[in-house]
C-alpha cells in the first residue's frame, strides 16, 4: 500500500500580507482525493451455496462459499453489486427483457443487478465471507455473476470499481 500525499500551495500578496484563503479557517484546498480500491481477489471461483444440511458423498463437492478480499487506503463505505448475464430484446436502442410485444425484435445480452450489500470498510484489508445470502430472506439462485466492489469516502469521492466473476453451483 502506497501513502498518498500532496502539497497545497498558498500564495501571498508582495507587501506582506496573508490571502483570504490562508487567513479564513476551514476554506478548501481543493477536492480530496478519492478512495484507492486494490488487491480484490477471491477464494473459490466456483462454491455452493450454504445453510443445508450435512450429506455424505463419495465424490468431491465445490466448497460453499467464497471469502471476498480487497484493500482500501482509507475508511469508506463499500459497496459489492451482484449482476447477471440476462437475454433480452433490442426495443427502443436499449436492450430489455423480453415481452409478448417484442418477441420478434434482435435478440440481444443485457446485465441484470441480482442484489447489493453495503458495509463500513476499515483501510487496510478487508474480507468478506459469502455465501450467497443477501439478507435474511433473499439469496443469489445457482448459476454465473459478476461482483463489481466499489468504495465511497465520507467525502463522495468514489473510487474505481472493480469486478469478479464467480459461479455458484447447486449443492
Amino acid at each position: 500500500m502506497s501513502a498518498v500525499s500532496f502539497k497545497v500551495h498558498i500564495s501571498t500578496r508582495e507587501r506582506g500580507g496573508c490571502s483570504p484563503a490562508a487567513s479564513t479557517p476551514g476554506v478548501n484546498a481543493g477536492p480530496l482525493p478519492a478512495p484507492v480500491l486494490s488487491g480484490t481477489s477471491q477464494k473459490n471461483k466456483t462454491w455452493r451455496e450454504g445453510n443445508g444440511l450435512v450429506q455424505y458423498a463419495r465424490k468431491a463437492k465445490p466448497p460453499i462459499g467464497t471469502t471476498f478480499s480487497f484493500s482500501l487506503n482509507e475508511l469508506a463505505t463499500a459497496r459489492l453489486v451482484f449482476t447477471q448475464r440476462a437475454s433480452g430484446r433490442k426495443a427502443g436502442g436499449r436492450c430489455v427483457a423480453q415481452t409478448k410485444q417484442n418477441s420478434r425484435r434482435r435478440r440481444c445480452t443485457r446485465t441484470v443487478t441480482a442484489g447489493a450489500l453495503s458495509f463500513a470498510a476499515h483501510a487496510g484489508a478487508n474480507t468478506v465471507r459469502f455465501q450467497g445470502r443477501l439478507s435474511s430472506t433473499k439469496k443469489l439462485r445457482p448459476g454465473p455473476y459478476t461482483l463489481v466492489i466499489n468504495a465511497t469516502s465520507a467525502s463522495g469521492q468514489h473510487s474505481a470499481p472493480q469486478s469478479l466473476n464467480f459461479t455458484i453451483v447447486k449443492g
